[in-house]
């Protein structure tokens, strides 16, 4: 058979052979170009898990520093107590020949004590809610959420909501100024400052309050050294010292005025 008819018998077999090797070829390459894709998106999925445990522990970790230093400044309240009882009863002096007398430890009585965790009433929002009383915190803060400044007769308010035993609380009051507060994990934040009228027991106070949107906190209300300060001690063994504000009287009072 001359070659020329074999070339032309072989050439159509050797074209489907090639057609057939180059569709599997491109199968080939599309099913791993899907499978580098699915491996991809594993790794963002693993890579985004990664980055949020990273968050939640960084979160754990800056609670666990606030506790320890809450603690830290209780513990500090109490030892400086103790060491002004000691040195006040040192200075006293009783004759030998004199009657003895029995010797009680007493708090400042020109001061109220305070447990670790007190009723507290605020003006604004005719309400009681539990405040942690942290010697540990310069400043006292509200545990706030949907924080919205707006404008009112030209000046400047905020709107939030506190947490109450019951219910949340919706509360407007003019906005005193906004600070920069430093934060261990994510740097400086900016917090809103509100005045607002605080009682408990008979104390009757106007105290400055940063509001702040931090979930870890498990009281609404927390009081610092901004308000302790010259007015209270406080007794971290014991918890609601002093009794709730009478709402009756607090009305009847604030009425006749």
């Amino acid at each position: 058979m001359p070659l020329r008819l074999k070339l032309l018998l072989i050439l159509p077999f050797t074209s489907a052979l090639l057609c057939c090797t180059y569709s599997n070829n491109k199968s080939e390459i599309l099913a791993a170009q899907q499978e580098m894709h699915q491996q991809q998106q594993l790794w963002k999925e693993e890579q985004q898990q990664h980055m949020q445990m990273l968050v939640l522990h960084q979160q754990t970790f800056s609670e666990q520093i606030l506790n320890l230093q809450t603690q830290m400044g209780d513990l500090e309240t109490v030892m400086s107590t103790l060491s002004a009882k000691n040195s006040q009863m040192a200075e006293k002096s009783v004759p030998a020949s004199g009657p003895k007398e029995s010797q009680v430890l007493m708090y400042d009585e020109s001061k109220i004590v305070l447990g670790r965790v007190e009723w507290v009433w605020l003006d604004v929002a005719a309400k009681h809610f539990k405040a942690r009383i942290d010697t540990g915190a310069s400043t006292s803060v509200l545990m706030a959420k949907q924080i919205q400044v707006f404008e009112r007769d030209g000046e400047d308010w905020v709107r939030f909501t506190l947490r109450s035993e019951l219910d949340d609380v919706q509360l407007e009051t003019p906005l005193l100024r906004t600070t920069k507060v430093k934060q261990s994990s994510n740097g400086v934040a900016r917090r809103h400052v509100v005045k607002l009228v605080l009682r408990f027991g008979d104390v009757s106070e106007e105290v400055e309050f940063q509001l702040s949107d931090r979930n870890s906190m498990v009281y609404p209300v927390l009081i610092g050294r901004n308000l302790l300060r010259d007015i209270a001690v406080v007794d971290v063994s014991k918890k609601f010292i002093q009794p709730k504000v009478e709402v009756e009287r607090l009305r009847r009072s604030l009425g006749a005025r």
